[in-house]
């Protein structure tokens, strides 16, 4: 670079001020051919300014040292050019500035580039993103540990749509959401669902407590819910009593068939979402409790509200947050895993080893189980406790149900090849675990090695014949 027509001293400091900078510095003329360079320029793109000097830029394109001009660029649009270039024999990622420098024509009579390096801001980049995939990865595998937990619950879920149940549940549940409404026919699980939730909340140590709002009469109703002093009515204990949302205080306070509570309670429970106040039928001393509510019902509640044995805005209260649990029928891919649970829990439960034979499996297939999960479980407990052979076929043959023919269709099966061959495997898996006494007689059965049989098992979660199950 020539000196320019000032003091010695001010070029000294224009030279240690361009060659200490950070970024990298070229000076390049209207025709292209470098003029200048600075030290960092040199040690980003592995150059020396000795070699490059003189030279014009596209020879280093040319040559491969970057790969990409934002000279030329700047040279034609005559403005200010940014791009992302890669330093090929350095490897580093440099965001690159060209500038213009006009002359007194107008026309570009240089082109000052800057070179900043983002190699370490991009590997903090992909870093990041790496992490996002492993979060999402831990994720799934915490999702599929909850859909575990889960099961161990009584809560299966092996269908597409109960995993969302779960998830759903499990989101508010981690979300300490306090009113909830559960709808569903009747059987359905909404008390195990209940639970589940209660379980996963913060709330998991403090009290679950159910009622049955069908099944006590308007007066007892409301004593029990918001408890009574000595005197309060006739009949009352002297002591007085804690309704349950006293004792559910920090807990839940599970309202099972919500749609049968008496009209005027209903105010009153309102009331107490509102401001968590209670009073004691008798007293006129407030109490204060904050426990969750979780409603559940059979009913059409909106229709309620139409008809006017239900309010609107109670119901609106509730509504905010609701889980739908579909009935047994359309979630026939938990059959099956419903009834190997219930086998093994019933089994235990009365000293009696089952198991399921061809029959029962087909049987379980066509059977539509108007009355649910319930349903299934009385079948399968009234099959371990009466059915004098290991194999309980003949007690899962209800009234005209027929055993032969096709399995009623369940639709075109959905999802991509892996998914697919997964739940065959896994489908397999759970018929040769309910048909076999053991391992060796499901290796046999499925024309696999036993240790492969093992294996499989423990990567989908399926006890063994014989083992304990929750």
């Amino acid at each position: 670079m020539s000196t320019p027509s000032r003091s010695p001293s001010a070029w000294r400091q224009l030279r240690t001020v361009f060659d200490i900078s950070h970024d990298g510095l070229w000076i390049i003329d209207g025709r292209g051919v470098i003029v200048n360079l600075n030290r960092a320029a040199e040690r980003l793109n592995g150059v020396a300014a000795a070699d490059v000097i003189g030279r014009s830029i596209d020879d280093l394109v040319a040559q491969g040292v970057i790969d990409a001009s934002v000279t030329r660029a700047v040279l034609t649009s005559g403005a200010t050019v940014s791009m992302v270039q890669t330093a090929r024999r350095t490897g580093r990622q440099l965001i690159v500035t060209g500038t213009p420098s006009l002359g007194p024509d107008g026309t570009v009579e240089y082109v000052v580039v800057n070179d900043r390096d983002v190699t370490e801001t991009s590997e903090l980049s992909r870093q990041l993103d790496e992490l996002r995939r492993a979060n999402e990865r831990l994720r799934d595998e915490m999702a599929a540990l909850s859909l575990k937990d889960a099961t161990e619950k009584g809560l299966v879920a092996e269908s597409p749509q109960m995993r969302e149940v779960v998830r759903v549940a499990l989101r508010l549940a981690r979300k300490n959401v306090t009113n909830i409404l559960l709808l569903g026919e009747s059987g359905t699980g909404k008390g195990v669902l209940a639970r589940f939730i209660h379980s996963e909340s913060p709330r998991a140590e403090r009290p679950f407590v159910q009622i049955n709002c069908a099944a006590l009469p308007e007066t007892l109703l409301e004593a029990e819910l918001f408890g009574y002093e000595k005197g309060a009515f006739t009949g009352a204990s002297d002591a007085g009593k804690p309704g349950l949302l006293e004792v559910a205080d920090g807990g839940t306070l599970f309202l099972d068939e919500l749609g049968d509570m008496p009209f005027s309670i209903q105010a009153k429970i309102l009331k107490y979402l509102d401001d968590h106040e209670i009073r004691r039928l008798g007293s006129t001393r407030v109490r204060r409790s904050w426990c969750a509510v979780i409603a559940a019902t059979n009913q059409d509640l909106e229709a309620l509200v139409k008809e006017r044995r239900f309010r609107h805005d109670l119901f609106y209260r509730l509504n905010t947050f609701t889980v739908r649990l579909p009935p047994l029928r359309e979630r026939r891919a938990d059959v099956l895993p419903l009834a190997m649970h219930f086998l093994s829990r019933y089994g235990r439960q009365f000293g009696a080893r089952k198991r399921l034979g061809r029959g029962a499996l087909r049987w379980l297939e066509r059977y539509p189980f108007p009355g649910n999960v319930r349903e299934l479980e009385g079948i399968i407990k009234n099959a371990v406790v009466m059915c004098e052979d290991e194999i309980v076929d003949d007690y899962l043959v209800r009234d005209g149900a027929p055993l032969e023919g096709e399995s009623r269709s369940t639709g075109a099966p959905s999802g991509t090849l892996s998914e697919l061959l997964e739940a065959t495997e896994r489908e397999a898996l759970l018929r040769a675990a309910a048909e076999c006494s053991n391992t060796r007689e499901m290796a046999q059965r499925l024309g696999v090695s036993q240790p492969t049989v093992v294996r499989k098992l423990r990567r989908h979660g399926i006890p063994p014949p014989g083992a304990p199950r929750s």
